[in-house]
């Protein structure tokens, strides 16, 4: 089957609004939109990132801290270490490379802590975003507001090597694009959170989709801005170039899947900043995703 829409329904304590997506005519687009038709019930729903009104990263690191009070309450060995806010960076990479992303902790995830390892990984994630939101929004004058779901029980579909092609580094307003659904950093996270202590294992480059989703609500990226990060990317990769070499990662090759890879477009055509600016306030009214279709 070709599909051609997806219709993403948000929902708050008294209405609803649905979102139309124009997918794109490719493979990948594709096989993304498939994985949406045939995965099981909604996992992640509330992943409502850097819109205005909502949480800051003071708030995010308060949260963080209750949920590593919960883990210490699970793992009364583990010493997570202190939030470091005047090196936020630093004090997330050593969260990420020693709890989010260690096999020694992998080994200890069960059903009863499940929940909290995910909360905990996802809240990185989050305060990186809401610090670098923070620097976007004083150049751009937009905040980079995003929207994540993700399923439970979605089969992973490797993404075909004519694919690789289809990753771009830059952002669209209204874009949508796959997410990343795979344990570890691929090359470009790494880069923006300058990541040296990654262990090998977890240099993991985009290989699959599974129907997991990014709608994409912050500015666009120019080509200007976009040669300009690749430029920046390729130095930061060439003077580490020993290690990802032996790793089996070349600058050039594809399949270093450097960005993001879009599959869908709004349909709503917003073309002055006063347009997207009512769009996007309207959209911090909605605090969940309550269903998620393609056709």
């Amino acid at each position: 089957m070709h599909y051609s829409s997806l219709h993403v329904i948000l929902r708050n304590a008294t209405e609803t609004l649905q979102l139309d997506y124009q997918i794109r005519d490719t493979r990948a687009a594709q096989i993304w939109a498939r994985c949406i038709a045939e995965a099981g019930s909604l996992r992640e729903t509330d992943r409502f990132s850097n819109f205005p009104g909502q949480e800051d990263t003071d708030d995010l690191l308060h949260r963080l801290a209750t949920v590593t009070d919960t883990l210490r309450e699970f793992h009364p060995d583990l010493n997570f270490p202190p939030i470091d806010r005047g090196n936020l960076q630093a004090s997330i990479n050593d969260l990420h490379y020693n709890f989010a992303h260690s096999h020694h902790i992998t080994l200890r995830i069960n059903a009863q802590n499940e929940k909290s390892w995910s909360d905990f990984n996802v809240l990185l994630h989050a305060i990186e975003a809401s610090a670098s939101n923070a620097r976007s929004t004083v150049i751009t004058g937009l905040a980079s507001s995003r929207i994540v779901f993700t399923w439970d029980a979605a089969a992973q579909q490797p993404i075909p090597d004519e694919c690789y092609n289809d990753f771009v580094v830059g952002r669209d307003f209204g874009m949508v694009y796959a997410n990343y659904c795979q344990v570890g950093r691929h090359f470009l996270e790494m880069f923006w959170g300058q990541d040296d202590q990654l262990d090998d294992a977890h240099i993991q480059p985009s290989r699959y989709i599974n129907g997991d989703t990014d709608l994409w609500f912050g500015p666009t990226t120019g080509h200007r801005s976009a040669r300009s990060t690749v430029e920046s990317l390729r130095l930061w990769f060439e003077q580490r170039a020993e290690r990802f070499n032996r790793l089996g990662h070349y600058w050039g090759d594809p399949k270093l899947a450097l960005g993001q890879l879009p599959v869908a477009r709004l349909q709503t055509m917003l073309v002055s900043p006063d347009e997207i600016d009512r769009f996007v306030r309207r959209l911090a009214q909605f605090s969940q995703v309550a269903r998620v279709f393609v056709s």
